[in-house]
């Protein structure tokens, strides 16, 4: 519920219950019980998507594992491989920012264990798993993406197969 209507507007859970909350939340995701629609594409996933298309590495973009909710960026089947794109704000990159600080409702730290468990996901479901950082990606910040180290990045993934 949103607005007015919600009982728990202007209410303060405590660290207990927050924590119930937030294993209850990872436990749905786990199990396929949360929707995620969420299908924003970022600027750098564009920009990987068009490497990929430009090496004529066939890929799915926006790719969910059967049975399970959470949507990955790149899948690419001739490695098995999902490749995620994590934008260092709002997946609270561990060499920028402290497990206390919060991004829209959540801590860092919740935000680090629902990525372990969108990776671990997909490991134990055979998948080859890499992550791939903005700020490694994109370290200029503001700059037109650097297409020689995504070159590296991306070329590395793909000839460690």
């Amino acid at each position: 519920m949103l607005g007015d209507s919600n009982w728990m507007r202007n209410k303060k859970h405590t660290d207990e219950t927050k924590n119930k909350i937030s294993k209850t939340k990872l436990e749905q995701y786990k199990n396929g019980l949360v929707k995620i629609n969420n299908k924003y594409i970022s600027d750098g996933e564009i920009e990987i998507s068009n490497f990929l298309k430009k090496k004529n590495i066939i890929f799915i973009q926006q790719y969910q594992i059967p049975g399970f909710s959470f949507i990955y960026d790149f899948f690419i089947p001739s490695y098995n491989l999902i490749i995620e794109y994590n934008g260092d704000y709002w997946h609270a990159n561990p060499e920028i920012y402290n497990e206390d600080k919060i991004f829209d409702g959540r801590t860092a730290k919740e935000i680090w264990e629902k990525d372990k468990l969108k990776k671990e996901i997909a490991e134990d479901n055979g998948y080859e798993f890499k992550t791939i950082w903005e700020k490694e990606y994109n370290p200029g910040y503001n700059k037109k993406y650097n297409n020689n180290l995504l070159n590296n990045v991306l070329d590395d993934i793909v000839s460690g197969f």
